[in-house]
């Protein structure tokens, strides 16, 4: 049975395999802001793995980070949510001039 099939929302994970790097993927978002800009209706939200500095750690542990998942340190995820956040108000304000 297709997975579109059942009727049931689909969530995919945004995964880039030619920059596999955490802050690589500040590239990548970029894509799908304009995506999100541009009236995109395929994007219904993000996950953004976050925390307060970038990476992961295994030892000695740090308070500022990751124990598991390498993420992007606070100073990356706060200007790309204020990029996503635009992009989605563009595109509310396109729809409303439409």
């Amino acid at each position: 049975m297709e997975a579109a099939a059942t009727g049931l929302p689909l969530a995919y994970e945004f995964v880039d395999p030619l920059l596999a790097h955490h802050v690589a993927d500040t590239i990548s978002w970029g894509a799908l802001a304009d995506q999100v800009a541009a009236g995109g209706s395929g994007i219904a939200g993000v996950m953004i793995e976050s925390y307060l500095a970038d990476g992961n750690q295994k030892t000695p542990e740090r308070h500022d980070l990751s124990l598991t998942d390498a993420c992007l340190g606070w100073h990356r995820t706060a200007p790309l949510l204020e990029t996503l956040a635009r992009s989605r108000s563009a595109a509310v304000s396109a729809t409303v001039r439409a």
